[in-house]
């Protein structure tokens, strides 16, 4: 062994000991690592290799990076002095594992017949807070991953203890004080039960259910959608001819006394399909970005709504591990001949969308990212084509050739550059986002565009500024 070397990957405590081995008969660097303490300890034996080629003898390893650490990673270095050529072996260091558990919230219960309305406060986390659970006696009851409040019914009479715990994407659980209430028993007409509703038209939405068991004291029903009345009906049906299309909707329905006391609501949500021949249109955008992180959040587009269908598009460096949220299907993951690579999600929104959207990465890599929120679209199966392709330096981007197969299709172009630049799209489309992400020398830059494709058919977008990018079809109402 000639000339070993020692590097400390300070995010981790770690050693690693780089040494060669088998020199003058075809030299290898190989290496071992130490936690760091108060002593090294080194395992037995030959150790892993680092750097090793067929007919080359290899010796003299040194690094490249100062300090090394999981955002830096750790570059190897050797000679082959014979024939006068140099090696490299690259390694990514993970990221510290999080540890750190969200604040502990804080907890209002007001009792009611037969329910009880928690109310917290919003927790803080070192990397980002995941979500909260509420905790009725013991047992979970609710886990949720955004909003500060949950109607607990129906609950039974008498003492009961609650408490909410909130939690991150590492699973790390904060601590809760507990709140003990006395709920009353409930008063009033009993629920109906059994709630449908069917949309039977861009505007109609027809609504069923069943008259309670016991019916004493019960005279009517009232019907909401969200929290506005919208009648009073006495017979167990009603027709909503007021709704807009493409839109989701929550309706409840409660048996009424003659006293005009309500029972408990009961509810369901339908989604009212596209008008024909409406457009895709775009609700809203977001970007983020960062020099290094293994967590990134991109906040929610403003104003989305039930229905909407969210574009989200991803460019990073090296092969990091990416994990989206809960939901989100993959279209193109795309790598080019170097290490530039480029994601492409999407998601149809729910009724109650988070404020951030959290992507996890193994390792801290830089990253630009933006979120779209189109209107219009097919939430049910909204991407028609897409295709990626990747070339060589160069100051104008052809994406890849698709084809479009209904008309009024909504084209999405994504370019992912390997350098910090801007992108300006041809006049045909309106970009949507475009921006970079840099840490020391390596950078990114991610840009997005669209635009609407009268007729179906085949076509190629070129930009000028980059050098890859993928285009995605996106599918309207037919």
């Amino acid at each position: 062994m000639t000339r070993p070397v020692l590097m400390l990957d300070e995010s981790n405590r770690q050693m690693y000991l780089f040494y060669t081995i088998d020199y003058l008969t075809r030299g290898k660097i190989y290496y071992k690592t130490s936690p760091v303490g108060a002593t090294l300890r080194f395992a037995s034996g030959q150790g892993t290799r680092a750097i090793g080629y067929s007919g080359a003898d290899i010796n003299d390893a040194s690094g490249s990076k100062d300090p090394v650490n999981s955002t830096t990673g750790l570059v190897v270095l050797a000679s082959d002095e014979r024939n006068n050529t140099y090696y490299h072996a690259e390694m990514d260091l993970p990221a510290p594992a999080d540890t750190v558990a969200p604040s502990k919230p804080t907890v209002t219960v007001t009792p009611g017949p037969g329910s009880a309305e928690v109310r917290w406060t919003e927790a803080t986390d070192n990397v980002a807070v995941a979500g909260y659970r509420v905790v009725r006696d013991n047992a979970v009851i609710w886990e949720t991953t955004s909003g500060t409040s949950y109607t607990d019914a129906p609950v039974s009479t008498g003492s009961h203890s609650y408490a909410v715990t909130a939690f991150d994407g590492a699973g790390n659980t904060s601590t809760s004080a507990t709140v003990t209430v006395t709920v009353p028993a409930p008063s009033g007409p009993a629920a109906p039960t059994g709630l449908t509703a069917t949309a039977t038209s861009p505007t109609s939405v027809g609504l069923r259910w069943n008259a309670p068991a016991n019916t004493a004291g019960v005279v009517g029903y009232r019907v909401y959608r969200g929290s506005t009345l919208l009648a009073s009906p006495t017979a167990t049906a009603y027709t909503d001819t007021s709704a807009a299309a493409a839109t989701t909707y929550t309706y409840a329905v409660a048996s009424v006394d003659g006293g005009g006391q309500e029972s408990a609501r009961i509810t369901t949500t339908v989604t009212t399909p596209a008008a024909p021949g409406s457009d895709i249109g775009v609700r809203a955008v977001n970007t983020t970005q960062s020099a290094g992180t293994t967590s990134l959040a991109i906040p929610t587009p403003a104003g989305v709504q039930a229905g909407d269908v969210m574009v989200a598009a991803l460019e990073t460096v090296s092969t990091p591990k990416v994990t989206p949220p809960s939901g989100w299907k993959l279209v193109e993951a795309r790598r080019s001949s170097t290490t530039l690579k480029v994601f492409v999600y999407w998601r149809a929104a729910g009724s109650a969308e988070p404020v951030s959207q959290v992507w996890k990465l193994s390792s801290p890599k830089p990253i630009a990212a933006s979120v779209v929120a189109y209107t219009g679209v097919s939430a049910a199966s909204p991407v028609e084509a897409s295709g990626s392709r990747y070339g060589s330096s160069t100051t104008k981007i052809a994406t890849a050739p698709i084809t479009t197969k209904t008309a009024r299709a909504r084209v999405v172009a994504v370019y992912g550059i390997g350098t910090a630049t801007t992108v300006t799209p041809p006049a045909a489309l309106t970009e949507r986002a475009d921006l970079s992400a840099t840490n020391g020398s390596t950078a990114v830059t991610l840009a997005v565009a669209d635009y609407r494709q009268r007729h179906a058919g085949s076509r190629r977008l070129a930009d000028r500024g980059g050098r890859r990018g993928r285009a995605v079809r996106e599918r309207g109402p037919r």
